[in-house]
Protein backbone atom coordinates (compact mmCIF):
# COMPACT_ATOMS: atom_id res chain seq x y z
CA UNK A 1 0.00 0.00 0.00
CA UNK A 2 1.79 3.30 -1.38
CA UNK A 3 1.85 5.99 1.84
CA UNK A 4 2.86 9.36 0.51
CA UNK A 5 4.28 11.44 3.30
CA UNK A 6 6.25 15.28 2.56
CA UNK A 7 9.22 15.67 4.58
CA UNK A 8 10.02 19.55 5.91
CA UNK A 9 12.56 18.05 8.24
CA UNK A 10 15.86 16.77 6.25
CA UNK A 11 18.09 17.44 5.47
CA UNK A 12 18.46 21.09 5.63
CA UNK A 13 14.43 22.13 5.54
CA UNK A 14 14.17 21.28 2.31
CA UNK A 15 10.85 19.71 1.01
CA UNK A 16 10.78 16.50 -0.82
CA UNK A 17 7.44 14.31 -1.73
CA UNK A 18 8.30 10.62 -1.66
CA UNK A 19 6.15 7.39 -2.73
CA UNK A 20 6.68 4.38 -0.13
CA UNK A 21 5.14 0.88 -1.04
CA UNK A 22 5.72 -1.60 1.47
CA UNK A 23 5.81 -5.33 0.74
CA UNK A 24 4.22 -7.80 2.59
CA UNK A 25 6.63 -8.76 5.37
CA UNK A 26 7.82 -5.10 5.81
CA UNK A 27 6.67 -2.86 8.63
CA UNK A 28 7.59 1.30 8.54
CA UNK A 29 9.54 2.03 11.73
CA UNK A 30 8.63 4.81 13.10
CA UNK A 31 11.09 7.89 13.53
CA UNK A 32 10.94 7.32 17.77
CA UNK A 33 12.29 4.25 16.75
CA UNK A 34 15.18 4.85 13.85
CA UNK A 35 16.31 7.59 12.16
CA UNK A 36 15.48 8.14 8.67
CA UNK A 37 17.72 6.91 5.83
CA UNK A 38 20.93 8.98 5.86
CA UNK A 39 20.71 9.62 2.23
CA UNK A 40 17.11 10.85 1.71
CA UNK A 41 15.68 11.02 4.88
CA UNK A 42 12.48 8.59 4.08
CA UNK A 43 11.78 6.57 7.16
CA UNK A 44 13.34 2.42 6.97
CA UNK A 45 11.45 -0.34 6.75
CA UNK A 46 12.14 -3.83 8.91
CA UNK A 47 11.19 -7.21 7.44
CA UNK A 48 12.03 -10.75 8.74
CA UNK A 49 15.44 -11.99 7.20
CA UNK A 50 16.23 -15.27 6.16
CA UNK A 51 19.64 -15.02 6.08
CA UNK A 52 20.29 -16.13 10.15
CA UNK A 53 18.04 -17.26 12.85
CA UNK A 54 14.41 -16.65 13.06
CA UNK A 55 14.84 -13.16 15.16
CA UNK A 56 17.37 -11.93 12.35
CA UNK A 57 15.71 -8.37 11.00
CA UNK A 58 16.67 -6.56 8.06
CA UNK A 59 16.14 -2.83 7.60
CA UNK A 60 16.31 -0.67 4.30
CA UNK A 61 15.00 2.41 3.38
CA UNK A 62 11.95 2.34 2.79
CA UNK A 63 11.78 5.45 -0.05
CA UNK A 64 11.88 3.29 -3.72
CA UNK A 65 12.98 6.30 -5.23
CA UNK A 66 16.22 6.49 -3.21
CA UNK A 67 19.11 6.32 -5.19
CA UNK A 68 21.07 4.71 -2.31
CA UNK A 69 19.35 2.73 -0.70
CA UNK A 70 21.09 1.25 1.82
CA UNK A 71 20.50 -1.83 3.74
CA UNK A 72 21.85 -3.19 6.87
CA UNK A 73 20.84 -6.54 8.96
CA UNK A 74 21.37 -7.56 12.79
CA UNK A 75 20.36 -10.95 14.41
CA UNK A 76 17.94 -9.13 16.68
CA UNK A 77 15.56 -5.92 16.05
CA UNK A 78 17.76 -4.50 18.70
CA UNK A 79 20.93 -5.02 16.80
CA UNK A 80 19.81 -4.27 12.94
CA UNK A 81 18.14 -0.97 14.69
CA UNK A 82 21.81 -0.15 16.28
CA UNK A 83 23.17 -0.98 12.83
CA UNK A 84 20.73 1.15 11.00
CA UNK A 85 21.01 4.16 13.79
CA UNK A 86 25.17 4.41 13.44
CA UNK A 87 26.21 7.60 11.53
CA UNK A 88 30.01 8.13 10.88
CA UNK A 89 29.37 11.56 12.41
CA UNK A 90 29.08 11.97 15.97
CA UNK A 91 26.57 14.77 15.83
CA UNK A 92 24.30 12.95 13.63
CA UNK A 93 23.85 10.08 17.32
CA UNK A 94 22.72 12.45 18.80
CA UNK A 95 18.95 12.96 18.31
CA UNK A 96 16.03 10.82 16.24
CA UNK A 97 14.02 12.69 13.57
CA UNK A 98 10.73 14.30 14.93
Amino acid sequence: MPVNAPLTNWPNEINIMTTVTLHARQTLLTPGDAFGCPFCGEQPAIEPWHGGGPDKKFISCGNEQCEVAPQVSGETRSLALAAWNTRSLPEMNRTLLP
